[in-house]
């Protein structure tokens, strides 16, 4: 039986564009997760390209795959993230930086010779760098950042996965525009700080001076927030709820001199985030435990065991099994 979503994207992967319908297939193929109907229709165009042992061969014919999606410049570390499971394994196989597919699905006109770059945090680790505008960012252990080697439009646009500080140079003529999900932040030069992991369930934007303007676009929600200094909003990427409230803001910058603060978060976010810093696996063995929110701030430099201790309290158990530390009730 015809498909007319499979039949759509094959066309698009095969060069046959019609501009009327284009975006709506880029949609199709960022979406995150990736709907099993579109991954099914990637897998079958896949199978379709010749298999070849020879990794030069079998990394051309993913080029060409590539090409049919749109070019990209191939930034000096290969890397990949998630881009619907099919495509990310390829792509890790073959090192091909995945995610510069989705953003110039998003993002790139039908013919565009911009160069994209990535900037990765590993896990455990912290680092910064200054974007061709001058702009600062620093990046919390496990994010990445994808920006084009020079901002030669009319908008400063970046794609970010995971939590990072910007200090935005201020021109006026160049919004700065930052992707994070369904969250997009818009900005002339300001200092701010996003949060948007993949395996957390909200988005967050914290200003510290100048305004932001934050639009949302999730499943059937469409919001625009303007923030002022002190201002943070929380998008739940599950229920569509969107919370703005003041709070102090050297809260949610701790993680810069390695501090933590978590805000009405459930335990499964917080272990991943010590996952993250820590470079540890850390397993809860009860679920209704890793759905618990806690509100907690650890600012004095506490080891990863203090604040377990003081998260488990009276109700949790924390024990160390082989490389890795698990959390049951007790």
């Amino acid at each position: 039986m015809d498909n007319p979503k499979h039949d759509r994207i094959r066309e698009y992967l095969e060069g046959k564009r019609d501009p009327e319908t284009d975006e709506v297939v880029r949609e199709w193929l960022c979406q995150e997760p990736l709907h099993d109907e579109v991954e099914q229709a990637l897998r079958n165009f896949w199978k379709q390209l010749p298999e070849e042992s020879d990794l030069p061969q079998s990394r051309a014919a993913f080029d060409d795959f590539c090409r049919n999606i749109g070019s990209f410049g191939e930034p000096r570390r290969p890397w990949a993230v998630r881009w619907g499971r099919r495509v990310r394994n390829i792509a890790a196989m073959l090192l091909i930086p995945a995610a510069a597919l989705c953003v110039l699905l998003l993002q790139r006109p039908a013919a565009s010779d911009v160069e994209w770059c990535e900037f990765a945090v590993a896990q455990g680790h912290t680092d910064s760098l200054t974007l061709p505008d001058n702009s600062r960012v620093w990046l919390n252990a496990g994010s990445h950042l994808i920006y084009p080697r020079s901002f030669d439009g009319r908008i400063r646009k970046v794609f970010l996965s995971g939590e990072a500080y910007f200090d935005v140079a201020k021109d006026a003529g160049h919004p700065f525009i930052i992707k994070a999900g369904d969250v997009q932040v818009r900005v002339l030069g300001t200092q701010f700080n996003v949060t948007s992991y993949e395996n957390m369930e909200s988005v967050s934007v914290c200003l510290v001076e100048g305004s932001v303007s934050m639009d949302i676009d999730g499943d059937g929600l469409k919001r625009n927030i303007l923030l002022i200094p002190g201002d943070v909003v929380r998008y739940d990427k599950i229920s569509g709820a969107v919370e703005q409230r003041r709070s102090p803001v050297e809260a949610y910058l701790s993680w810069r001199n390695g501090g933590f603060y978590f805000n009405n978060q459930p335990l499964n976010e917080i272990a991943a985030q010590f996952e993250r810093v820590f470079n540890v696996k850390i397993f809860i063995a009860d679920p209704q435990a890793g759905e618990t929110p806690y509100t907690l701030a650890f600012v004095n430099g506490e080891s990863l065991d203090l604040m377990l201790e003081a998260i488990a309290g009276n109700d949790l158990r924390i024990n160390r099994e082989e490389n890795m530390i698990v959390i049951r009730k007790k």
